[in-house]
């Protein structure tokens, strides 16, 4: 044996014997510690991820806003085209007949 021989590494086992049951304790404990790190390490990058998700809704919604708009405009023009369409048509047909009705008596 050398001059720094250690204690820990010597045959004898009796020293351990009391601290055998502590053994999974310590190394469950060091488990759940390296587990704890890497969920705070995810949940900080989550985090992050939903700061970012929450700002592109925000852009999305502001985009949005303003083409309901246009789309509520767009669909007014069109109904009102559709009408003016209707009444051309019943106006055409209303002459129709009275041209015929003229020319067949």
């Amino acid at each position: 044996m050398g001059p720094y021989h250690c204690w820990l590494t010597s045959p004898s086992t009796s020293f351990f014997l009391p601290f055998s049951p502590s053994l999974p304790q310590v190394q469950n404990l060091n488990a759940l510690s390296d587990s704890n790190i890497l969920l705070r390490e995810e949940r900080d990058r989550l985090q992050v991820q939903v700061k970012e998700l929450e700002g592109t809704v925000e852009k999305l919604e502001g985009e949005l806003h303003p083409l309901q708009e246009a789309n509520k405009l767009l669909t007014g023009q069109k109904d009102a085209l559709v009408a003016e369409k209707t009444a051309l048509r019943c106006s055409v047909c209303v002459c129709m007949c009275v041209c015929v009705c003229v020319c067949v008596c």
